[in-house]
């Protein structure tokens, strides 16, 4: 292979980068541009959300180039797609040197117990291809509880009334 031509620039500064154009302008390609992806935030914690089919929580998430050369997004994918979030469509797949973009994300619970999940940001970082997010969240719903939990009423005869006083509590 034959090495690239080596031209002073304008400045008088010999430079490897510096190549040379058929028309004889000379071009510096900065080979070390990279773009660097930094997301905001990395988790988040949905709460108090009601276990009712009705009500959500949703959090945005801001991805950055802090990098200089494009960020080119090829994915945003949830680890567990029964899990009860849903995520938004992203702003922008190409992000500038500088710039940002967003997607959401939306908590829906369908039990009042704690679940997790992982949406992972795909991209063309040489560094942190995929960076995680983590997602956690629990539902609040009622939960009832009996006073006495249980009672014997012992052997009843026929024509007999046995009562006990119960009490229902939402805990």
């Amino acid at each position: 292979p034959r090495e690239p031509d080596r031209k002073m620039a304008a400045d008088g500064a010999c430079s490897e980068n510096a190549l040379v154009r058929k028309d004889g302008a000379i071009d510096d390609v900065d080979d070390s541009a990279q773009p660097d992806i930094v997301v905001d935030p990395m988790s988040h914690t949905f709460t108090e959300v009601a276990v009712d089919g009705v009500s959500t929580e949703t959090q945005e998430f801001t991805i950055t180039n802090v990098g200089d050369a494009s960020l080119q997004i090829t994915d945003v994918e949830l680890s567990d797609t029964n899990a009860p979030f849903t995520l938004s469509a992203l702003g922008s797949v190409l992000v500038e040197p500088g710039g940002s973009t967003a997607f959401a994300v939306t908590f829906q619970p369908l039990t009042a117990e704690p679940v997790s999940a992982t949406v992972y940001v795909n991209s063309n970082d040489p560094d942190e291809p995929s960076v995680p997010v983590l997602l956690n969240g629990a539902g609040i719903a009622p939960q009832i509880e009996l006073d006495p939990a249980s009672y014997d009423f012992g052997t009843s005869y026929i024509g007999c009334v046995s009562e006990v006083p119960l009490i229902i509590r939402n805990i």
